[in-house]
């Protein structure tokens, strides 16, 4: 008995609890968590004040996103408003659901300097990350402000944190051409010895947006190492199309190698990097580019070649170029079935009904070029070509010889690719068969595997000749 009346007892105190937690979120509660939050965003302080001092809703109340009235006011820069939230014990570290901003990330970033001031000396944690692993410090690197950057890294703040991408705020200010930034960190031991995961260092990342200033001021310091792709960061300025850092390199008689990953030129980069100034550099310096063929994929080929009235399987093995968009292919071509053909006599007025079965052999030579290319690497491409048929075969069962010598017929279509895994191709053919009354255009449907035979060593010290 007793068991029972402790147990109704304690169910008693639970619904009690929970009918006075129901009670406190009432919509009440919300209409004036929304109210506070727009008075923040707008920085009316005597509504927030009446709001909060009548207990209308909770400090810390967040919108949708986690986006809670010491962010809004923050972000906005409203310090009366920022002071009163603080005094009131608002969280300092909350952090939005959207991209893990805190207050402290949001002042940073609409450069609200006395704001930045008053959350630090309430102690919001300076080192707080936010969904791309980023500090305020980085923002304030990436953004140039350089008042904050000071106070920031005065109170101790880490100089040397990465982001997501493997980036720290000093990377960011040479990037950005921020070059006060860049001292400061640098005043504050920044490191300056980083490596990227292509193994670039701090003078290529200068070389790639033309920091000219960071070569100016660290002439002593400059590192002309290569990176994983066999560059120097004379060279990173030329993929990059920065004419202006190319050219202080070569006032500072800093010359340009003839071969790189005895691969390619500084030309063959000038193409890739696009900037036609130095094109023209590349041009008066007399540099040549190489011309070879880089074969680094096999292709296993099965499709159909059909007309109206005729069709054929095609299995063939090809190879394809990566720098000129060159494909070669052989294979063979076969039907599954025996076709009734008429074959003329008698000067054409007379024809034979036969039975014809029919096999050929073909080497294709075709030339890609470019049409699109989607930003997650799917290919689109014209290609023509020219095929070379063999062909052989049976009437009536008895061997026969259909067609004296090799037939060439020309074609064009588009690839579709993502270039690693595998082609689909579209095509149209005047294809010869030598059969009566048949239409020589034919269309052909092929899927390509496609094989890497390459290294990746080797892929990546040729990066800036694949074009296919």
């Amino acid at each position: 008995m007793k068991k029972y009346l402790l147990a109704y007892l304690l169910s008693i105190l639970f619904l009690n609890l929970f009918s006075q937690s129901e009670e406190y979120y009432t919509d009440e509660y919300y209409y004036y968590g929304d109210r506070l939050l727009y008075c923040a965003y707008n920085g009316d302080l005597e509504e927030v004040k009446e709001i909060l001092e009548g207990g209308k809703t909770s400090v810390n109340f967040v919108d949708y996103y986690g986006v809670s009235a010491l962010m809004f006011a923050a972000e906005q820069g409203h310090t009366s408003v920022v002071e009163f939230l603080v005094q009131n014990k608002a969280d300092l570290n909350l952090a939005s659901f959207e991209n893990g901003n805190t207050a402290l990330h949001s002042a940073v970033k609409f450069n609200h300097l006395k704001i930045v001031e008053i959350l630090l000396n309430a102690k919001a944690d300076i080192n707080t990350k936010d969904f791309d692993e980023r500090t305020c410090v980085h923002y304030a690197s990436i953004y140039g402000y350089d008042a904050i950057l000071d106070l920031l890294l005065s109170n101790e703040a880490e100089a040397d944190l990465k982001d997501d991408y493997g980036f720290t705020p000093l990377m960011y200010a040479v990037m950005y051409n921020n070059n006060s930034a860049v001292m400061l960190l640098r005043l504050h031991d920044a490191d300056v010895d980083f490596v990227l995961s292509d193994s670039s260092n701090v003078f290529h990342l200068a070389a790639e947006n033309n920091n000219i200033w960071y070569f100016e001021n660290f002439r002593n310091e400059i590192d002309l190492k290569e990176n994983i792709y066999g560059l120097t960061p004379i060279e990173s300025s030329i993929i990059y199309g920065q004419y202006e850092m190319l050219k202080w390199f070569l006032e500072n008689n800093y010359e340009l190698r003839d071969t790189i990953n005895s691969a390619y030129t500084p030309k063959t980069l000038a193409k890739y990097g696009g900037d036609r100034n130095i094109k023209k550099i590349i041009k008066k310096l007399n540099i040549k580019d190489y011309n070879y063929l880089w074969f680094d994929r096999l292709a296993l080929s099965q499709g159909m070649i059909f007309s109206k009235n005729d069709f054929f399987w095609t299995t063939g093995l090809g190879v394809l170029d990566a720098r000129c968009g060159l494909e070669f292919e052989t294979g063979f071509f076969y039907r599954h079935f025996e076709k009734l053909v008429l074959l003329p006599i008698l000067n054409n007025h007379s024809y034979y009904q036969l039975r014809e079965s029919r096999k050929g052999i073909y080497l294709i030579g075709l030339k890609n070029f470019n049409l699109l290319r989607s930003k997650n690497n799917f290919y689109m491409d014209f290609y023509a070509g020219l095929r070379a048929t063999k062909w052989w075969g049976k009437y009536d069962g008895v061997e026969f010889k259909i067609i004296d010598g090799i037939i060439a017929s020309p074609f064009i279509g588009i690839s579709l690719h993502n270039r690693s895994n595998c082609k689909f191709k579209i095509s149209t053919e005047y294809l010869t068969t030598n059969i009566y009354a048949q239409s020589k255009f034919f269309y052909s449907l092929s899927l390509s595997l496609l094989v890497n035979f390459r290294k990746n060593e080797s892929l990546i010290n040729h990066k800036y000749i694949i074009n296919y």
